[in-house]
């Protein structure tokens, strides 16, 4: 399930989005663009993997590359 939160500079988005995700889930993905505090710690025990976007790698690479490690109905020929 992929939920994007949209709102202004410090309007609590990261804070509220890795709340509602640790409601829902056991595990998370945290996709930082940006050079930011790392929100993830204000949320305990919820185990949350951060990866950090650069210029060679965007943001549209790496969701792509989320869904297709996450996808248990891949086939072999897809995964290359």
């Amino acid at each position: 399930m992929l939920i994007m939160v949209t709102g202004g500079i410090g309007s609590g988005k990261s804070e509220f989005t890795l709340r509602y995700a640790a409601g829902l889930a056991r595990e998370g993905i945290y996709i930082v663009t940006h050079h930011e505090v790392n929100p993830v710690q204000s949320v305990p025990n919820f185990p949350c993997q951060t990866i950090h976007t650069s210029g060679e790698q965007g943001l549209t690479s790496v969701i792509d590359q989320i869904n297709r490690e996450s996808n248990l109905f891949q086939s072999e020929s897809e995964s290359k």
